[in-house]
C-alpha cells in the first residue's frame, strides 16, 4: 500500500487517549488489516527465522509502529516514542488500557451512562458512542447485556423523541435493541425535519430582549418612568446576544442562525436547545421593560414594523370640565 495512502487513511483515525481506546483500536486496526500486518501486530504472526523473510517482516512491523504514533494524541506519545517494535507496543497499550481496575471500571461505567444525545446529528451518533463505552467495559472484562444498553439509549434520548420513546416502553412486548435501533433511525427525518428551515419570519421574545433600544427624551418626571433606552443597570442591551462557552451567541437577532440558541438548522419558534443556567440566570436577571413587552406583543400580533417604539404619551381624563389631578393621569403604551 502507498505511502500516500496510508497517510490518507490514518488521518481517519480519532487520536489516541485515555478515553478512547476501544474506539481507536477498532480504527486502527481495520488499517492493519488493509495493510496485511493485523496478525503481526496482535502477535498471531511470529518474526520469522529466515533471514530475508525476517527483514521483510521487520519492515511491515516498523511502519507499523509509525502508524501507531501517527494515530495518538501528542498528550499521549510517550507511551509510544520509546517503543522500537509496532508489535510490542501495541501489546504494552492493551495491557495498560485493558486491565481492570476499580477505579477504571467506575470511570468506564459513568461514561457509559452518561451519554447525551444531540439531536442536531444523526441518531446513529448517538448510539454508536454508546455502544463504544459498552464495548469499553467489555475489553476490561464487564459484560454488558443488550438489556442494559437498551435502558441507557432511552434513557438518554433528547426530549424531542418523548413521543417515540414512550411509544417504545409501552410496547406489549419488550423491543429488542435491534428493533429499537431501526424505530429510532426512522423516526429520525420526521422529528429532524423542522431543524432544516432556515428562514426566521418573526422575532421571539427572547431576540426581543436584546435589541438595541434607542433613548427617548421626556417631556415630564412621569413619562420619564417608561422610558426605553436603558435597561435600568445602566448599560444597553446587545443585539448580538450572550455568548457562551461553546461558542454559541444566544439571542442573537444579526445572523442566519437560530435567534434564541444561534445554532443552524432550525428557527427559533422551533428550538429545543436546553438553555445553560448562567445565560438563563442573566436573562431572568434582566427582565424587559413594560414598553418592550407591549411593543413585542403588537409586532407578534398585527405584524407592524419591529422599530423601536415611540416614547410613552402621558393621556389625562377630564371629569365635569375641571383640570385633571395627578391621581387621574395614567400612561398609555400604545
Amino acid at each position: 500500500m502507498a505511502t500516500l495512502s496510508l497517510a490518507t487513511l490514518i488521518s481517519k483515525v480519532d487520536p489516541l487517549t485515555d478515553k478512547n481506546w476501544y474506539k481507536w483500536k477498532n480504527q486502527i486496526m481495520m488499517i492493519f488489516r488493509m495493510d496485511g500486518s493485523a496478525a503481526l501486530i496482535t502477535g498471531t504472526e511470529p518474526r520469522p527465522n529466515d533471514r530475508t523473510e525476517a527483514a521483510k517482516w521487520d519492515r511491515r512491523d516498523s511502519t507499523a509502529l509509525g502508524l501507531i504514533w501517527a494515530s495518538t494524541h501528542a498528550d499521549f506519545h510517550f507511551l509510544v516514542e520509546e517503543e522500537t517494535s509496532g508489535s510490542a507496543c501495541f501489546a504494552k497499550l492493551k495491557t495498560k488500557f485493558e486491565t481492570t481496575s476499580f477505579a477504571r471500571r467506575v470511570e468506564l461505567r459513568k461514561r457509559f451512562y452518561s451519554v447525551e444525545h444531540d439531536p442536531s446529528k444523526p441518531i446513529d451518533i448517538y448510539i454508536q458512542q454508546i455502544l463504544d463505552a459498552k464495548g469499553q467495559l467489555v475489553a476490561i472484562g464487564h459484560k454488558i447485556e443488550d438489556v442494559e444498553v437498551k435502558d441507557v439509549i432511552l434513557m438518554n434520548l433528547h426530549s424531542s423523541y418523548e413521543t417515540v420513546k414512550l411509544s417504545l416502553l409501552t410496547q406489549p412486548t419488550e423491543p429488542s435493541l435491534d428493533v429499537i435501533r431501526s424505530i429510532l433511525n426512522s423516526s429520525s427525518p420526521i422529528i429532524d425535519a423542522p431543524f432544516a428551515i432556515k428562514s426566521e419570519p418573526t422575532d421571539t421574545a427572547l431576540a426581543t430582549k436584546f435589541r438595541k433600544k434607542d433613548s427617548h427624551r421626556t417631556h415630564s418626571t412621569a413619562c420619564r418612568r417608561n422610558d426605553t433606552g436603558s435597561n435600568g443597570h445602566g448599560h444597553s442591551k446587545s443585539v448580538e446576544g450572550i455568548l457562551d462557552d461553546k461558542g454559541f451567541r444566544w439571542g442573537d437577532v444579526t445572523g442566519d442562525n437560530c435567534h434564541r440558541c444561534g445554532r443552524e438548522g432550525h428557527i427559533a419558534a422551533l428550538c429545543v436547545a436546553d438553555m445553560p443556567p448562567d445565560i438563563k440566570s442573566r436573562i431572568l436577571s434582566e427582565s424587559p421593560t413594560k414598553n418592550e413587552r407591549s411593543s413585542y406583543v403588537r409586532s407578534s400580533l398585527t405584524g407592524r414594523s419591529r422599530s423601536p417604539p415611540s416614547p410613552p404619551r402621558c393621556v389625562s381624563f377630564h371629569a365635569n370640565s375641571r383640570s385633571p389631578s395627578p391621581a387621574e393621569s395614567y400612561y398609555d403604551s400604545s
